[in-house]
């Protein structure tokens, strides 16, 4: 339940065979109400141990597990859809609730298809090779480059708007007054619009705005002084 693999490999090593095998039922008296070592490990998510039970100690994923309480079929899986919505029998797959430990049990079917009736009586849906999972790794990071360059296509849009707006900001609020009245209200409406526009930006825009502001302002004085020297 912990996955403690190494432990439980010595132990098993040692008094694996005095206890039954790796296919002897769980004493009644443990209250542990799953049938088998591989039912309680797929059931308790720890996908190292459930490889190691069907591998190396080719625990039998055909033995049947006791039915479903009634909170078990009420209880969601934390990350993927529980496979066993039929009411049929049981087995250590379909007590896995997550894909990582189902993929396991479709790995080694897969890879040793004549070591039990997978398809049948161990009531897998299907095996996964090496070349499924390189293809199904593939198509993910494809999804995630696309997703990515989305999001960056996304961020660009938002910087340049956003430097739209600071420059037709700054522009309005350092337009001369006697401008803004010769030609009339601008696309930011004038004096007024240009502090509807600044209130309506966040601050650090509003700062942005301010020190654009500050920093034309310096450069038009500072061609006036160089007009003046000369």
């Amino acid at each position: 339940m912990k996955g403690r693999l190494g432990a439980l490999n010595a132990f098993w090593e040692r008094d694996g065979q005095s206890l039954g095998g790796v296919n002897a039922r769980i004493p009644e008296w443990t209250g542990e109400r799953y049938a088998t070592l591989l039912q309680l490990a797929a059931r308790s998510g720890q996908e190292e141990v459930t490889a190691w039970l069907l591998e190396d100690a080719r625990a039998d994923p055909t033995i049947e597990a006791p039915a479903a309480t009634a909170a078990e079929q009420g209880q969601a899986s934390e990350s993927d859809a529980d496979p066993t919505q039929d009411g049929t029998r049981r087995t250590a797959y379909d007590l896995a609730r997550q894909r990582a430990i189902r993929d396991v049990f479709r790995r080694c079917a897969g890879a040793h298809p004549d070591w039990w009736d997978w398809l049948g009586a161990a009531r897998v849906p299907s095996v996964l090779s090496k070349e499924m999972e390189e293809e199904r790794d593939e198509k993910k990071k494809v999804r995630r480059k696309g997703l990515k360059d989305k999001i960056r296509e996304r961020e660009a849009k938002e910087k340049e708007r956003e430097r739209t707006v600071v420059e037709e900001a700054v522009e309005v609020k350092s337009r001369p007054k006697h401008e803004e009245s010769a030609t009339g209200p601008r696309r930011l409406g004038g004096s007024a619009g240009a502090a509807e526009g600044i209130a309506g930006l966040s601050p650090d825009m509003r700062a942005k705005v301010e020190r654009e502001r500050r920093a034309r302002a310096a450069e038009a004085r500072l061609k006036a002084l160089s007009g003046r020297a000369s």
